[in-house]
């Protein structure tokens, strides 16, 4: 008597040809979505090192460039963009109405030196100035041109720092997020699903 064991693999072959096909197309997803709430996250935490609006802290802030399924990479572009100590929050002229100093402000930094605190004795403010936005100077000579804007930290200085606020958000939600859902991804692709995860949304 013989007896014999006969593995059909067609049902399983097929099933990984589809995984295959399916994975770099999920992936292309994941990879979106991950980039997409990073930014964001970064971008509130910049907001509070900078102690400017989320809406300040966005100027000058790309979309994300979505993942496609031949490059697996999701990209955003940050531009310089000033931002003067009177979008701060905490700012102060002591003589408001005569838009004149000193000048006060205190910025509660969640990295890079701790929280920093700004006088200036000789400021004054411009209202207007800026496309309607107001800047603070301060002059530090007796000439007509011996002025300089006073500016806050700018959204780009916190994503280059080592240790940056904004740097370091972006960089434990990208990786915490890019585990966990890749990891669903494959195995929602392995189970034979052809749904595709979220791209999120900016």
């Amino acid at each position: 008597m013989s007896i014999s064991i006969r593995l059909d693999t067609r049902e399983f072959e097929a099933l990984l040809n589809s995984a295959a096909e399916q994975i770099p197309r999920a992936m292309r997803c994941v990879v979106s979505k991950v980039a997409r709430d990073a930014r964001r996250t970064a971008l509130d935490a910049g907001a509070r090192d900078m102690d400017v609006s989320s809406a300040r802290a966005k100027k000058g802030i790309a979309t994300v460039r979505a993942a496609r399924a031949s490059d697996l990479t999701a990209t955003w572009t940050i531009n310089t963009v000033d931002v003067s100590i009177a979008d701060t929050n905490d700012a102060a002229l002591a003589n408001a109405a005569a838009r004149k100093g000193p000048l006060a402000a205190a910025i509660e930094k969640l990295s890079g030196g701790g929280s920093s605190h700004l006088q200036v004795r000789r400021a004054f403010g411009i209202f207007g100035a800026n496309s309607g936005k107001s800047i603070i100077m301060r002059r530090f000579g007796p000439g007509k041109g011996d002025i300089k804007r006073v500016e806050g930290e700018m959204f780009v200085t916190s994503m280059k720092q080592e240790g940056g606020a904004a740097r370091i958000a972006w960089q434990k939600q990208a990786e915490a997020q890019m585990r966990i859902r890749t990891s669903e991804a494959v195995a929602a692709a392995l189970s034979g699903s052809r749904a595709l995860p979220s791209e999120g949304a900016d």
